[in-house]
């Protein structure tokens, strides 16, 4: 994809996907937040770290998806996304899964965050809160980088798994990594609380099964 693809900012979206997008922006903005650090480590709505850009290279409307890139170089820790949204039994197309059998659909912009095996950003769940995930910088990103985060960290057993048009590899959720990969992502520190205990379940527990069926659906 040419540089200037890359950087096609969402104003050059065909002009009925465009007001689509600012429709929902309206009641998006209600769910998620941009921050920035202050010096005492709380976060305060500050400058934006992200834009969203058409992507031909991913589906879409008019043959063209949307995908979300750092607007600014990003310090490692910052939060790019506080997220909140209805919760579910069930996932969505942009749901992430926060517990052993709930799922919140993304209501703001982070649900344009792509999946990557190698990623920039990694989810943090709390689960009582009123914006119960945070994107949270994994490492230093550089202004003009997409934002990406690793599925498998959060789904268990993705309902729709795609192939990874970066290495290739299947993206189907936690449950289907080998067991080299899995115990990379436990020393990585990534994995939520019901990915472990899912995890767990399934290795003691093998002939009842996982509690969840199926999560994220590929995009």
């Amino acid at each position: 994809m040419s540089s200037a693809m890359a950087t096609r900012s969402i104003r050059h979206i065909p002009v009925a996907l465009r007001s689509m997008n600012h429709g929902r922006a309206a009641s998006a903005r209600c769910y998620s937040s941009l921050y920035a650090p202050v010096d005492d480590g709380r976060a305060r709505r500050g400058d934006p770290v992200h834009d969203l850009v058409g992507d031909a290279e991913q589906p879409g409307l008019y043959g063209l998806g949307v995908k979300s890139i750092a607007t600014r170089n990003v310090k490692r820790g910052e939060v790019i996304f506080h997220e909140a949204g209805p919760s579910t039994d069930k996932p969505t197309m942009h749901s992430i899964q926060v517990g052993v059998d709930k799922h919140v659909a993304i209501m703001g912009e982070g649900r344009y965050t792509a999946h990557s095996f190698e990623p920039n950003t990694l989810v943090k769940i709390y689960e009582d809160s009123s914006h119960p995930i945070d994107f949270v910088a994994a490492r230093d990103i550089e202004e003009g980088e997409q934002i990406s985060f690793d599925y498998t960290t959060t789904e268990w057993d993705m309902g729709a798994p795609f192939t990874d048009a970066v290495t290739g590899k299947t993206c189907q959720g936690f449950k289907h990594l080998p067991a080299a990969e899995k115990l990379a992502r436990l020393r990585e520190g990534v994995l939520p609380s019901h990915i472990m205990r899912l995890w767990i379940e399934h290795e003691l527990l093998p002939q009842e099964g996982p509690r969840d069926g199926s999560v994220k659906t590929g995009e």
